[in-house]
């Protein structure tokens, strides 16, 4: 049986998990938002629409949202009219 300074240590160790798990999904479910309505992808976009820091992504998605940021400039730039130089 837990009791005392266990049982408090354990409880914050779950609550903490649960946290990460919450604020991890807020992101990829924000990704997703925003691919599907066709907006950048940036650091930004992502923790204003997850409601998280920049900081947290760029500790815990540094390279996932680079990525999702490269692949959302190729479908602008292809796009017509959608980017690139100054004409």
């Amino acid at each position: 049986m837990i009791t005392g300074t266990d049982l408090r240590i354990a409880t914050l160790n779950d609550a903490r998990s649960r946290r990460s798990a919450e604020k991890r999904a807020a992101v990829e479910d924000a990704v997703l938002r925003l691919r599907d309505s066709k907006q950048a992808v940036t650091f930004v976009s992502v923790a204003r629409e997850a409601k998280v820091s920049r900081q947290y992504l760029y500790n815990n998605f540094a390279d996932e949202i680079g990525e999702e940021r490269v692949e959302t400039r190729a479908e602008t730039e292809a796009l017509p009219g959608g980017g690139g130089a100054l004409e």
